[in-house]
Formats: C-alpha cells, structure tokens, sequence
C-alpha cells in the first residue's frame, strides 16, 4: 500500500522568480513522492548510500563528503542501515583505526526494488514535462550541487527526485549566508513573508500556512514582538484571542529581506547565466505547481 503524496506549498509571489524558493517547492513535491512510493522505512537518502557502496568501499566520511551528509546524519543513516543487515562497517586495511563501509547481499538485493520504485517517483515527478524538459532539468541541477556530481552513480547523476533537495539546500544556503551578512534571520523572514499575505491572522492560521505545529512557531513570534516586527491586537471575533500583523518595522525589515533575495539570485544568474537561469526557474515552477494526488 502507498502513502498519499502531500499537496504542494503555493509559490510566494514576491520570490516567484527566485531559483531557491521553487527548488525547496519541487523539492517538497519530490519528497511527498518519495514517500508515497518508498517503503515507510526508506528514504532517498539510504538509496543513494546503498547506490554509492554498490560500487565500492568508502569511509563514512568520504561518502557523508559525496553526498553531502553531514557527520551526524550520515552516523545515524549508517546505524539504521547496519541493524537492518544491508549494509557493513570493515576495518580499513590501509589504517586499521579506520572502518569502511560496504553493502550485503541483502543491501543489494533491496536497492534492485528501490531503484525501481525510485523509477516511478521520477517518472511522476516529471510527467508534466517533455524529453528535452526533461533532460535540460537534470543538467541544470547538476550546476548547482554543493559537490560536483561526476563521481556519482548514473542512478542519481541522472534522477531530478535525488538532485533537488541538494541543489534546493546549496541554493538556500546562499541566501542564508546574505541574510545573515545584513543582519537578518532566515526564519523570521519566512514568518513575515507569511504573516504578510494572511495578516491579520490568528497564530495557529499563521502555522498551517507554514505547515508547521502552531507551538513550534511561539518562540519566534514572541522574538519579533519583542523587536517590534510585528503587532498583537485583540480578535474581533474572539475577544479572547489575539491576531497578528506587520508593524512597520516589520514591513521594513521584510523589504530589506526581499531586497538581499534578489541580489542572491542575481548572483546566481551571474553564475550561471541568465537564461539558464530563467529556464531553471520555469522548469521549477512546472514541477511544483503539478498536482499532487492519491494513487
């Protein structure tokens, strides 16, 4: 039985034509098919571990290093693995303090099954697209991979549902970097971007837009209330309760944000060229904006 795909996040209208902000969107979708077509216990993330050491031995910091895992993950995702007997850590023979990982039998056998449903996944995630959209997606998020991709397997070099959280992450983190340059937190910015299209909203409205836990969300709030980004106000509907907006300063604060978003993609165009870029940026869009449903 699969689990049903979650419907996609609506585009913001004011980072509608920035690469980071559609890739994290089709990098949703992607992950929502993932989860619809991989078993419960499995994630991209173990097939692309299972794919790398099918070809040969690696350290686990090597392999974090190839696929850009970071120590801690990647222990975890080994672990998991380990104590389901797919795959093994050896001692390295050429420094016996050092282990190197290697796939089981089991391992193998298991990602023959993942690389088909992984088959599905791409073939889903990329309906909506002809062959040479198709194949112009795949180049372009190579480009934008915080590693190169030459030393990876064909089976994720080539699958645009393995290379978009990567090159979603590599793209945001560009943006984080410039936002913290000037002073500004990445995660109020999401929260006031947010707060801005549904204001004035109730604090539990304001979490489902983001899809997160209206708890979850308290901390920050109560930050930018501090700092007088936004304003409490008592709801006329309930008297009891409270609603939130922009205050001035918050709407400052989100222009000064926007404003260091743009220069980001600029960048990136600079980098990358702007008609690729504006090509990235439609085939991202397709890809987000497709309906999601049961199978």
């Amino acid at each position: 039985m699969t689990r049903p795909a979650q419907s996609s996040t609506s585009i913001e209208p004011k980072l509608a034509g920035h690469s980071g902000h559609l890739a994290r969107l089709a990098a949703f979708r992607a992950e929502a098919l993932l989860r619809e077509h991989l078993p419960p216990e499995r994630s991209m993330r173990d097939v692309a571990v299972l794919c790398v050491l099918e070809g040969g031995r690696l350290s686990q910091a090597e392999l974090g290093t190839l696929l850009s895992i970071n120590r801690t993950v990647m222990t975890s995702v080994i672990d998991a693995l380990e104590a389901d007997g797919l795959v093994q850590r050896q001692r390295d023979p050429a420094d016996r303090r050092c282990y190197a990982l290697a796939v089981r039998a089991a391992g193998r056998s298991e990602l023959a099954t993942l690389h088909r449903a992984v088959a599905d996944v791409e073939a889903a995630l990329l309906a909506g697209l002809d062959p040479r959209g198709r194949r112009r997606l795949v180049e372009l998020l190579r480009q934008v991979q915080p590693t190169p991709v030459s030393d990876l397997p064909a089976e994720l070099a080539d699958r645009a549902c393995f290379l978009l959280d990567p090159a979603a992450q590599c793209l945001r983190a560009r943006s984080v970097q410039m936002l913290q340059e000037h002073g500004l937190t990445p995660r109020c910015v999401r929260l006031l971007l947010a707060l801005e299209a549904g204001q004035p909203c109730p604090q539990e409205q304001l979490a489902r837009s983001l899809a997160l836990a209206a708890p979850s969300i308290v901390g920050d709030l109560d930050e930018m209330h501090t700092h007088g980004l936004i304003l409490r106000e008592r709801n006329p509907a309930d008297r009891r309760a409270y609603v939130l907006r922009l205050s001035p300063s918050g709407q400052r604060y989100l222009a000064d944000a926007v404003a260091v978003e743009h220069a980001a993609q600029r960048a990136l165009e600079h980098a990358l060229g702007r008609a690729e870029v504006q090509e990235l940026n439609h085939l991202l869009t397709d890809l987000a904006c497709a309906p999601t449903g049961n199978r």
